[in-house]
């Protein structure tokens, strides 16, 4: 009975420390960086779905706090990160040609001027997107 109080005691231990880290690392949960984004974005298609479009490109990342290690301030980072965008009321252009949502495949090149998200939402909001298909142009 002894042996099994310990375990259960040293399970909850080992649990109150790792769930509060696994919480802040959750996906769509705010994490110590803020993603700062700017109009237009460039990237390429990850996914497309009837009301939304995620790209990977590059975005700022800022730190939520001022973490001081040594007196100096937490710096902000650059790096490629999937963002997603409600494509809902967006204009959709493909290789210069007007095109649909159902146009868009993974992989594509993607320049998309959108709006700050909603409050409460993790989404941008599209106004234009512009598509260039692979082997097209500027496409990677």
């Amino acid at each position: 009975m002894t042996t099994a109080k310990l375990i259960v005691g040293i399970g909850t231990a080992v649990l109150s420390w790792m769930i509060p880290d696994a919480v802040a690392q959750a996906p769509g949960r705010p994490g110590s960086y803020a993603i700062i984004v700017e109009s237009p974005f460039t990237g390429v298609v990850v996914s497309a779905t009837p009301t939304s479009l995620t790209a990977n490109g590059e975005v700022t990342l800022t730190p939520r706090r001022a973490y001081k290690a040594n007196g100096n301030a937490t710096e902000s980072k650059t790096e490629r990160q999937d963002v997603d965008f409600s494509v809902k009321s967006a204009t959709f252009t493909r290789d210069d040609k007007p095109c649909t949502l159902k146009d868009i495949r993974k992989g594509d090149s993607a320049m998309i001027e959108f709006t700050a998200p909603k409050q409460g939402s993790t989404k941008f909001i599209a106004m234009k997107v512009v598509i260039t298909s692979k082997g097209h142009g500027a496409s990677k």
